[in-house]
């Protein structure tokens, strides 16, 4: 017990310092996505930099600009919820495509020196062979590249925040 209390302080401490929205906080640096109103409406997504007076300090992940966007041009705030990463998704996309792309070379490139008999079991082989092999590269794939799911945060927990 005694070695978790030096932990457990140290975790404590290094928590980011948070701007007090009432029962949520903005934390700094942390990630946003920031949706602003009008029929041109910009989605932005970057780094919270913090609230300066009526505006909100973002850090643009695509160029790296620091902006100041007005409070009453915003939409809403979303934060991320978590990353989530698609291998069944690009499994099954990969199989069908494999299936599509088998079932055509099975039946072009059927054969009559080869071992297999006729046209149709070549169809069904080369079908199932690219197939399997297709959604192997698309869960690959989809294993490697994910995306984010967002929350929204209500807007009476950043609109009435108190600023820098």
């Amino acid at each position: 017990m005694k070695r978790l209390v030096p932990i457990v302080l140290l975790t404590l401490a290094s928590l980011p310092v948070a701007f007090r929205t009432g029962q949520a906080a903005l934390i700094e640096h942390e990630k946003i996505r920031v949706s602003e109103r009008g029929p041109m409406g910009a989605r932005r997504e970057g780094e919270f930099e913090g609230l300066f007076g009526d505006t909100i300090g973002l850090i643009e992940a695509s160029s790296g600009l620091h902006r100041r966007i007005p409070l009453s041009a915003i939409e809403s705030i979303d934060r991320p919820r978590r990353t989530t990463t698609s291998i069944g998704r690009g499994a099954g996309r990969g199989f069908l495509l494999g299936v599509l792309v088998g079932t055509v070379v099975g039946a072009l490139g059927y054969n009559d020196d080869i071992v297999v008999s006729d046209r149709t079991t070549s169809t069904v082989i080369g079908a199932l062979g690219m197939g399997l092999t297709g959604a192997l590269l698309g869960g690959t794939v989809g294993a490697m590249y994910g995306h984010d799911s967002w929350r929204r945060v209500p807007r009476s927990e950043w609109a009435s925040a108190e600023p820098h």
